[in-house]
C-alpha cells in the first residue's frame, strides 16, 4: 500500500498545528527538519519563504513518498539520513557570523508513555533512554535556534525547564492531544521567518488580515507626498526599533 504522507503519525497537519508552530519560527538563513516524517513543517516554509528547507528522514518509504513531493516543491530537499547524524555535525561546527541564522526544527519520535496506542507508530521509534540522550545532547548546545516538538510530558519538561515552552490542543487519531513546542529562544523577541499565518487562530487572522487591507486601502488614497512623508516617518521610528531588536537578537 501507497504510503499517505498527510496521515503520517505525528505529521503537523491538525488544524491549527502548523500555523501555531510556524507563527513562532525566527528569521533564518539555514532551515534543518532533521526527523523529517511528513516534513510538513519545511514543505510549508518553503512555498513561503525563498531560502532552501533541508529536511531529513531515515525511512525510505517515507523518503520515496517526500522526493515525488521534492520535484514539484521548489526551496524544498529531502535527504535519506539519519537526522541524528546532520544534527551532531551542524551543532559540533564552531558558530560564525553567517551560522547565527541557522535554524533547528526537532520532531523526533513520541516517547512511547506519551501516546495512547500500544503499536509502534514508526519504523524507527526511539526507547526512553534515546530520548534522554537526545535531550542531554540539546541542551547542552545554545548556540544556534533551536525548536523541539513533542507531546506534553514530564521528560522533556524536565529536561527542557529552561526553554521557552508554548503548547496547543489538537485532535489526533486518538482524539484531543497536547502538541508542546519547546523553543530556546524568545519568539516575541524575534522578526518572524514569515508572517503569512500571523495569528493565533483563523478568526484572529481573518481581523489580521482585514486591518492591512484597511491600512492599505487609506495609505493608496493619499497624495504621493503624504505617503512619502508616512513611510520616512515609519522609517525614522518603527525601522529603528526594528534595527535595534534584530542587533539584539545577534
Amino acid at each position: 500500500m501507497k504510503l499517505d504522507i498527510n496521515k503520517y503519525p505525528g505529521s503537523k497537519n491538525a488544524n491549527g498545528l502548523k500555523q501555531f508552530i510556524i507563527n513562532r519560527i525566527p528569521e533564518y538563513s539555514y532551515f534543518y527538519e532533521l526527523f523529517a516524517g511528513s516534513a510538513r513543517i519545511s514543505r510549508e516554509l518553503a512555498q513561503l519563504v525563498p531560502k532552501v528547507h533541508s529536511a531529513f528522514e531515515l525511512d525510505v518509504n517515507t523518503c520515496s513518498q517526500l522526493e515525488e513531493i521534492e520535484r514539484n516543491t521548489p526551496n524544498f530537499i529531502i535527504f535519506n539520513l539519519c537526522g541524528l547524524s546532520k544534527l551532531n555535525r551542524i551543532l559540533a561546527t564552531k558558530s560564525r557570523d553567517s551560522e547565527k541564522k541557522i535554524f533547528i526544527y526537532l520532531d523526533p519520535p513520541y516517547l512511547k508513555t506519551s501516546i495512547r496506542s500500544r503499536r509502534n507508530l514508526y519504523t524507527y521509534s526511539w526507547e526512553e533512554q534515546q530520548h534522554i540522550d537526545f535531550l542531554e545532547y540539546v541542551c547542552r548546545h545554545r548556540e544556534k535556534n533551536i525548536m523541539i516538538s513533542h507531546y506534553d510530558c514530564e521528560l522533556y519538561n524536565h529536561y527542557l525547564a529552561t526553554w521557552k515552552k508554548e503548547s496547543i490542543q489538537v485532535m489526533s487519531n486518538g482524539g484531543v492531544a497536547t502538541e508542546t513546542i519547546y523553543m530556546n529562544y524568545d519568539p516575541n523577541k524575534s522578526m518572524l521567518a514569515t508572517t503569512h499565518y500571523l495569528g493565533e487562530n483563523f478568526t484572529d487572522r481573518q481581523r489580521i488580515k482585514r486591518r492591512k487591507e484597511s491600512y492599505l486601502s487609506k495609505f493608496k488614497k493619499m497624495s504621493l507626498h503624504e505617503r512619502q512623508a508616512i513611510l520616512q516617518h515609519i522609517q525614522n521610528n518603527i525601522c529603528d526599533q526594528v534595527t535595534s531588536l534584530t542587533s539584539d537578537i545577534e
